[in-house]
């Protein structure tokens, strides 16, 4: 059984960076793990390692995680490679990477921001579930 690595949200930045070392490591050493990837990014993925391209939007979203829930049982682990843990109980071992250390952590700065804190508040009660 392979590794799903579930990326739908990264297009840019510090999490396109890490995805595009993880993607040349696994092209590198011929590991079998697929990429559930925004189809932005299928002109970086070997279409052999694709899994699946995602569109954006909540409902693609929601339909997305329901695919996982279908699916998990192909996989033996699923790496969350976008800050949130699966909306769904899944039967494979799931490991969510969280590259933003305030999810998890609110500095007193950000107080005064209100999407901000509601955000960060969401996140740390899911993660905390």
């Amino acid at each position: 059984m392979s590794t799903l690595v579930y990326a739908p949200t990264i297009t840019s930045g510090g999490g396109l960076t890490l995805l595009i070392d993880l993607i040349a490591e696994v092209k590198l050493k011929e590991l079998d793990v697929k990429f559930f990837i925004h189809e932005n990014l299928k002109e970086k993925v070997p279409s052999e390692l694709i899994f699946e391209l995602a569109k954006p939007g909540l409902l693609n979203r929601l339909k997305y995680e329901i695919s996982l829930k279908r699916n998990c049982h192909n996989f033996k682990k699923l790496l969350m490679f976008c800050n949130l843990p699966p909306c769904f109980k899944l039967s494979c071992e799931v490991v969510t990477f969280v590259q933003n250390r305030l999810i998890l952590q609110m500095h007193r700065s950000h107080y005064g921001h209100p999407k901000v804190l509601l955000r960060n508040k969401l996140l740390s009660f899911i993660f905390h579930l």
